[in-house]
């Protein structure tokens, strides 16, 4: 809207009339939008945490084309990782890792179930490789978190928070990725996708499911070559009887099929 202030003075016959035109302003731009987290096991907003940590929202991850915990560990600072096969990843954070020990150094949750085995012979090693499609965000926590998530997590903490089932929404998402290995043989496909169903007033579920078929890195011509197909499907039913209590069931089911 424009807002017209006019003062006229009266010099003997003549009128002076002085008009001003006040433009509408602006916009603000360039805020940050608030993001909570739950890394202390309560919601609170990441800037008024007191844990050094890097936080990685949905669209973040959608922006960087972030698929799998090899392209995760490269964005993020501190956070490194080395493998020796499918189900067979050791993290490292701030120089700690578990250098062939019994436990990890760095714990990987699924919202607030550990992804580290505790037996000994994984060796510190993570059993199962996360996909990282629909999940709400992904919370690195720096530093010792024993307190909070055991021995396990003495360089760090890696919690991947997956999305919550939306009720009263029907929602759909797929997604293709082909990429090509230089001399792994053939090219290799990954597939996701995602069904939001409301059931009812205050049920709904939520279906995710993601296939992966690697050509590995080199052409062997003895024997079979080194891919990997990787399978997983996960399932979170959701009740809400009241709008103060939700209660959420994650179940996730991951195959590894690699050939050497």
């Amino acid at each position: 809207y424009l807002v017209a202030l006019a003062v006229a003075a009266s010099l003997g016959s003549g009128v002076a009339a002085v008009t001003y035109a006040a433009q509408p302003s602006a916009a603000p731009t360039g805020e940050l939008a608030e993001v909570v987290v739950t890394a202390t096991k309560r919601k609170t907003l990441a800037q008024d945490t007191p844990i050094s940590m890097t936080v990685l929202t949905a669209a973040d991850i959608a922006n960087r084309g972030l698929t799998d915990f090899n392209t995760l560990a490269q964005g993020v600072p501190g956070l490194a990782m080395r493998t020796s096969g499918p189900n067979e990843t050791e993290y490292e954070m701030r120089g700690l890792n578990s250098s062939g020990g019994n436990t990890s150094m760095v714990g990987v949750y699924l919202d607030d179930i550990a992804l580290s085995a505790p037996a000994s012979e994984q060796l510190g090693k993570v059993i199962i490789d996360p996909n990282l499609y629909d999940l709400q965000r992904v919370e690195v926590l720096h530093g010792p978190q024993g307190t909070l998530y055991g021995s396990s997590s003495m360089g760090g903490t890696v919690r991947l928070i997956p999305a919550m089932p939306q009720l009263g929404t029907f929602d759909a998402t797929g997604e293709t990725i082909v990429s090509d290995t230089g001399s792994g043989g053939s090219i290799n496909f990954a597939q996701n996708g995602m069904v939001n169903l409301p059931l009812g007033s205050k049920v709904a579920l939520r279906l995710v499911g993601s296939s992966s078929s690697s050509s590995g890195w080199l052409n062997r011509y003895v024997l079979a070559d080194n891919s990997v197909q990787s399978d997983t499907c996960s399932s979170t039913p959701c009740y809400r009887p009241s709008n103060f209590y939700t209660a959420p069931i994650i179940s996730t089911t991951t195959g590894v099929n690699s050939s050497t």
